[in-house]
């Protein structure tokens, strides 16, 4: 029992036993009745369940409605349920039968499933969403990291840490110092990388804390700019796009992006094409004269705090696929409110 490292509760309307897993076995421990009074101390010899073959480990186990999904290291996920029964003399026995869910998919990293908006999220060759678990069906676990998976691919995934900070919609997976981010609001996913390492996450009151490999406790604050002291940079590319038509070649004399006032504020625009590796650096910015932040190099005729169009003339010629790539690595903040990239259409691809 001691070996066991997580616990969750679970049984009846009020939760009455605790189950214990995790010692790399697969089998889970559960509480019992102790002089008719359900106690978190005592530990029926006979109330276990093993589940899967014992080749593999229960990884997690989470609640889901009025039903238990046990997930195991084999690629496997069972599901269980409060039940009761008679026995000969009439007592009422409490059991939680355990039956197969799904054969393909379970969970790697122990004890960092998550439950999302009632949907467990779980980690197996990538991230799995489960959903409409009351039967045994392999379309249950939706794939949902499809879109960052090439980068996952190279990590060892039954190391990761996950968290999820409610208030922000967003689920957190962090492998070493790189974190992947999930905006199940947005269905969004963004990367980043840290100057130090996590081992753990925490949300307190809304914020995120996380300890580090240094033995340090830190918090993510969002009125600070820098990465522990270091300056973050950061780079958002879109998707190569053909503009509705991969069979005609286009033209982009010019293109127009606006910024959200700040204080400070700046991106560094550069553009690629089919035919084109790397384009010039076209620079916006966009400075607020304050008192909290005041600079003189930064004053200008810029008295409005609306937002800001900035016009570009471009190159990009003959050409069928085209990406932009936004970069800022500069101490300030940036928010991009809109992109314009107008083409002239020209003659067919050869």
């Amino acid at each position: 029992m001691v070996a066991n490292k997580y616990a969750m509760f679970f049984g009846g309307k009020n939760d009455s036993r605790i189950f214990m897993y995790g010692n790399g076995t697969n089998r889970y421990i559960f509480t019992g009745l102790a002089s008719g009074v359900p106690s978190a101390e005592y530990f029926p010899t006979l109330n276990y369940r093993e589940v899967g073959s014992n080749q593999f480990a229960v990884t997690d186990i989470v609640r889901q409605y009025d039903r238990q999904i046990v997930y195991t290291d084999g690629g496997e996920a069972f599901y269980s349920y409060y039940d009761t029964f008679y026995d000969s003399s009439g007592n009422v026995i409490v059991d939680f039968p355990t039956q197969p869910l799904n054969n393909a998919i379970g969970n790697v990293a122990l004890g960092q499933a998550q439950l999302i908006q009632n949907n467990p999220i779980t980690i197996q060759n990538g991230v799995y969403e489960w959903q409409s678990t009351s039967v045994r069906d392999e379309r249950n676990a939706q794939f949902i990291s499809k879109r960052v998976q090439p980068s996952l691919d190279l990590e060892t995934l039954s190391n990761a840490i996950t968290v999820d900070w409610e208030k922000r919609k967003e689920y957190w997976l962090a492998i070493g110092s790189t974190i992947w981010v999930y905006n199940y609001q947005l269905d969004a996913w963004y990367k980043f990388t840290l100057t130090d390492t996590p081992t753990c996450f925490y949300v307190i009151d809304d914020e995120m804390h996380f300890g580090t490999t240094n033995g340090e406790l830190m918090k993510f604050e969002k009125t600070v700019l820098t990465d522990n002291g270091t300056t973050i940079t950061a780079t958002w590319e879109m998707n190569f796009y053909n503009f509705g038509a991969e069979w005609i070649r286009k033209f982009m004399n010019e293109l127009w992006i606006s910024l959200k006032p700040e204080t400070k504020s700046s991106v560094d625009l550069t553009y690629q094409t089919d035919r084109e590796a790397d384009s010039d650096i076209y620079t916006a910015v966009y400075s607020l004269a304050t008192f909290t932040e005041m600079d003189f190099s930064d004053f200008s005729y810029l008295v409005n705090y609306n937002p800001q169009p900035f016009r570009f003339k471009v190159k990009a010629k003959k050409f069928v696929y085209f990406k932009l790539i936004f970069t800022n690595d500069k101490d300030d903040r940036l928010t991009v409110l809109a992109i314009n990239l107008p083409v002239r259409m020209g003659s067919k691809v050869k």
